[in-house]
């Protein structure tokens, strides 16, 4: 019973490691904080060092949700008590942390989708007409300057030809 308690403190210390590495992060992305720019080597070393350490205990809370999964797996094929309810409660909690995140996801590609094709596709047909038209014109100035000059090319060598 006092090594469930010693393992309740320690968990309970690491939620709250990470919980205050995920607020630095967070700051550190969300704001343009000057304390948190790294100057020198040795800070671009630390912050290295806290995404590394964030980035390892991501990963052992995927190792632990995994070996969940296959506890509760191994407990249902063994019809274990308790084991349909343990299950319902890991599959409820994993969709109410991945349904905000899905929504999200799909209101911000939607938005970004409209929003893309608002700014993008009534101004490029657009683009497109005027840059045909200053094309042509472009054209008809360069040709209009080719017949000048070879016009007065030919009228300075016919006249200087009949000056001598």
């Amino acid at each position: 019973m006092a090594e469930a308690g010693h393992r309740r403190v320690h968990v309970g210390w690491m939620a709250a490691g990470l919980a205050a590495l995920l607020l630095i992060f967070i700051s550190l992305n969300a704001f343009n904080l000057p304390f948190l720019l790294p100057r020198s080597p040795g800070q671009l070393f630390f912050f290295t060092g806290l995404s590394v350490l964030v980035f390892l205990l991501l990963v052992g809370l995927l190792v632990l949700l995994f070996r969940n999964i296959l506890k509760l797996y191994a407990d249902e094929r063994s019809r274990v008590l308790g084991s349909r309810i343990r299950t319902r409660m890991l599959v409820g909690a994993l969709l109410l942390s991945f349904a905000p995140a899905l929504f999200l996801f799909l209101f911000s590609y939607s938005l970004m989708n409209r929003t893309v094709d608002r700014w993008f596709s009534q101004p490029v047909s657009q683009l497109r007409i005027e840059s045909n038209s200053v094309a042509l014109e472009l054209e008809e100035y360069a040709s209009a300057n080719a017949r000048a000059e070879a016009a007065s090319c030919t009228w300075r060598t016919t006249r200087c030809c009949s000056a001598r």
